[in-house]
């Protein structure tokens, strides 16, 4: 859960993928036990106050602790240009289109 001002404001979920999941979908370049990430900042009142990127920021951190994930990533819209811009601030680069 993501909380912000003692609320409960969205959520992070994360995976890690296999080489098979990756293949099946199309994402040859991809290394496996790369971690897939979704996040949600469900009340609208808490979108674009920087919440998003920062919860992010730190699932990133905790992440990297482990070695073993070459790779973390997400994927949004090519039309959601709020949510590119978050996962921009949180340090993250396209990929692919």
């Amino acid at each position: 859960m993501i909380a912000a001002n003692g609320a409960r404001v969205g959520y992070l979920r994360w995976q890690v993928v296999s080489r098979e999941i990756l293949d099946s979908v199309g994402l040859e370049e991809i290394p496996a036990n790369s971690v897939d990430i979704d996040i949600l900042i469900g009340e609208v009142s808490y979108v674009g106050r920087g919440i998003g990127p920062q919860a992010l920021q730190l699932l990133i951190k905790r992440l990297r602790e482990d070695a073993s994930h070459p790779m973390l990533g997400l994927t949004t819209s090519v039309h959601n240009y709020a949510a590119q811009r978050a996962y921009r601030k949180a340090g993250f680069r396209d990929l692919r289109e």
